[in-house]
């Protein structure tokens, strides 16, 4: 929870970030990943029975990001049986209402309960979602943007008792704008939609769908000035004309111009098929108790008759949204020097369209995707017109598994107008842009097959235990292949002989990688196919566009690649994924009283108790040296745990300086190390629970006491004095142990 930042008046409000974008093609644990989840206060359930009236569940939403164009959110509700009931929100619209988020604005988001109980997601021990006892609402988002939430209700619809205005002039609201002296929003009033409904028009929208209408049937004070906009459509997507009707008939330019007692007429022209979305009659109100708006308005009058004081006033705003589209051309091509080897054989590619017209109007038919085939010879080629701008698209070839050929590569040879085209992992994807003006271009996307058996090779990457603020933003993989004649692995090359290039890995591609075009055979002509070798490695992490400015990184640049500090990657065999494990660092500082520094002094770093197996870093190297000037000796590279499962070492000091005292046990560590409120790390009392990869100790060694040489004579008494400064300093090296923390101090 956090105040309301935007300025709104909300007080307290919710606010919620995951990072990295949600695919399309993501499964619904990648939406559950996402999730806000908001629960009443202790442990009560919510009440949104149908019986008892409630119809929708409503909420107001905030998209910060004012580059990020806003889509519908994931809506969940789960009753205290646990049967959860969820979908996106495009496909739950209330009365048609458009559940899309908008940029930088409050959004208010209408579910309707109905639709929502037939989205079933998990089953608790009970049959049906109990709409009386809603123990939790769920809530995520696609976008790697910045959300705030706020007043979550299950709402009952308007009665169809007309309460909110009379004929009376003087008794129908003015909903605060005398006063204010400004435009409000007619919350409060009532209007019917196209099935007849009583709807209360509130948040200062209404919802209405193709061919649809709103009637306001009671009037509004005459004299007013009425804002009327329409709201939420790209112009990117849609072309958009207004006309203004009064008693089902255009109004005349003439009754627009007429200057009368009550209204001053204005210079405009026409009211028909005006391009905008708001529409604005030019006239002002001569006794209006306040000024004329500087928005878009029109008077609320006759245009025929101003004047009168009782004729029904019937006007009409007409909104006419016409759809620009775009088109995408497809070609099937050979690898360069081969031919078809079967004449005529058509080629299968499929095209999948979502966020139809950046609306997601394939929820309208109760789709989430909608999918459409092609068929190519090679050589040929086919253009997809009509597909509505704003529109996501997916395009891949479908190969059979027995097919005698391989997919080469995809490219896109023709950017055209069209925004974020990319041709990844043999998949084009991109969204449609209109090239409905003269300087447009058709996006242009070619497939080339080969007889050459190729593969594909994919993996995950993965960072053991949790994701911290050390943890780099991307990583750097590479494809490495063996050559059978040095048994060395190297880069692997295309069927061309080009490198297949490096990929960057990051939280947008969910950590996955995928190689195409990787050769499978070393000779595929040969009678007896030999398979080549393959394996994924870690180069390391991009360097930022900040550390190389002015040259933009390049992952296949390795003086633009830096190694990763404080992880080290795990390959498994038989695997492709690779699993980044933390490592921590140990710093020794040993002294000898309280300014001094002692050099010389060997430490080795064991795995187990009695000392015996030398640890080692991640590379294979032995932990073990000695101290130098400072009296510092540090350890890199060690292998760490989690913070649930760390590791154990023991450090042992195995060597001295003549004339110190060597450390009688090995200490303890683990990594990480977890420390709590009030312990002394790195020096200071830590003020709450934490968890640190990187250790220091401070260690403090005493001078020796030296036995004299002597003769038979002495030899009694030097040997009583010998065994007295024994006992006197194996009585000190004993407290000391047991005041460890005191001499021997830990910091993290």
């Amino acid at each position: 929870m956090i105040d309301d930042p935007t300025n709104s008046g909300k007080g307290n409000i919710i606010t919620s970030y995951y990072p990295g974008k949600k695919n399309a093609t993501d499964p619904q644990s990648k939406t559950d990943e996402r999730l806000v989840k908001i629960q009443a206060k202790d442990g009560i359930t919510f009440d949104a029975l149908d019986s008892k009236g409630y119809k929708y569940l409503q909420f107001d939403v905030y998209n910060m990001d004012a580059n990020a164009s806003g889509t519908d959110p994931f809506v969940a509700l789960v009753d205290d049986d646990g049967t959860r009931i969820g979908a996106w929100a495009s496909f739950l619209t209330y009365n048609g209402r458009n559940n899309n988020i908008d940029k930088q604005t409050w959004k208010t988001i209408r579910i309707d309960l109905e639709k929502l109980k037939e989205k079933i997601l998990d089953v608790g021990d009970k049959r049906g979602f109990d709409f009386s006892k809603v123990k939790e609402i769920q809530f995520a988002y696609w976008n790697d943007v910045t959300i705030y939430l706020d007043k979550f209700s299950f709402v009952k619809p308007a009665s169809g008792e007309k309460t909110g205005f009379t004929t009376e002039q003087k008794d129908i609201p003015d909903y605060g704008s005398i006063n204010s002296k400004k435009l409000e929003p007619v919350n409060g009033s009532y209007y019917q939609n196209t099935k007849g409904d009583t709807i209360i028009y509130s948040d200062g929208l209404l919802s209405i769908g193709n061919k649809e209408s709103a009637i306001f049937s009671d009037q509004f004070r005459r004299g007013s000035y009425l804002s009327i906009a329409e709201k939420n459509v790209s112009p990117d997507v849609f072309t958009t004309t207004w006309s203004l009707y009064e008693n089902g008939a255009i109004v005349k330019p003439n009754d627009l111009r007429k200057t009368t007692e009550e209204v001053t007429g204005d210079i405009q022209t026409s009211v028909e098929k005006q391009s905008g979305y708001e529409v604005n009659d030019g006239r002002t109100e001569k006794n209006s108790a306040v000024p004329k708006p500087t928005e878009s308005t029109i008077v609320f009058r006759s245009y025929a008759n101003p004047d009168s004081k009782n004729a029904v006033i019937d006007l009409k705003a007409k909104y006419v949204n016409k759809l620009r589209t775009g088109s995408i051309s497809l070609k099937k091509s050979l690898s360069e020097g081969e031919t078809e080897s079967k004449p005529g054989r058509k080629y299968k590619f499929i095209i999948e369209y979502r966020n139809v017209a950046g609306m997601k109007l394939e929820a309208n038919i109760g789709k989430d995707v909608i999918k459409q085939t092609i068929e190519l010879e090679a050589g040929k080629d086919t253009t997809i017109q009509g597909i509505p701008a704003g529109t996501d698209y997916t395009i891949y070839e479908v190969i059979p598994d027995n097919a005698d050929y391989s997919l080469e590569k995809v490219e896109v040879t023709v950017p055209g107008n069209d925004k974020n085209v990319k041709a990844e992992n043999n998949v084009v994807t991109g969204m449609v842009v209109a090239d409905d003006d003269a300087n447009s271009t058709d996006t242009a996307v070619r497939f080339v097959n080969t007889v050459t058996p190729l593969i594909s090779i994919s993996g995950t990457k993965t960072w053991e235990g949790r994701v911290t603020a050390d943890t780099p933003r991307n990583i750097v993989v590479q494809i490495q292949r063996l050559n059978p004649t040095t048994n060395k692995y190297e880069q692997a090359k295309d069927k061309s002989g080009n490198p297949i290039p490096n990929q960057v890995v990051n939280i947008d591609t969910d950590w996955k990688y995928t190689f195409t075009g990787l050769l499978k055979y070393v000779d595929y002509t040969a009678k007896d196919k030999k398979e080549y070798k393959y394996k994924v490695v870690e180069l390391g992490t991009l360097k930022s566009s900040e550390e190389l400015k002015p040259t933009t990184p390049d992952p296949q640049n390795r003086e633009h690649i830096k190694q990763i500090a404080g992880y080290y990657p795990e390959y498994k065999d038989g695997s492709f994924d690779i699993t980044n494990k933390k490592t921590g660092t140990l710093k020794i500082i040993k002294k000898t009283g309280k300014n001094g520094f002692l050099q010389g002094a060997e430490f080795t770093l064991y795995t187990d108790s009695n000392t015996t197996q030398v640890a080692k870093d991640h590379s294979g190297n032995e932990l073990t040296g000695t101290t130098g000037e400072n009296g510092e000796l540090v350890f890199n590279n060690i292998k760490a745990g989690t913070e649930e499962t760390p590791i154990t070492y023991y450090l042992k000091e195995v060597k001295t300086k003549a004339g110190y005292v060597l450390l009688k046990e090995p200490i303890q560590i683990t990594l990480p190390y977890k420390y709590n409120e009030g312990d002394i790390v790195n020096g200071n009392k830590v003020t709450e629970n934490g968890v640190t990869w990187n250790l220091t100790y401070t260690i403090i060694n005493d001078k020796a006491f030296d036995l004299p040489a002597s003769g038979n004579k002495g030899i009694f008494k030097f040997i009583v004095i010998g065994i007295t400064a024994v006992l006197v300093g194996g009585y000190l090296l004993t407290a000391r142990k047991k005041s460890r923390k005191k001499r021997v101090s830990r910091r993290g």
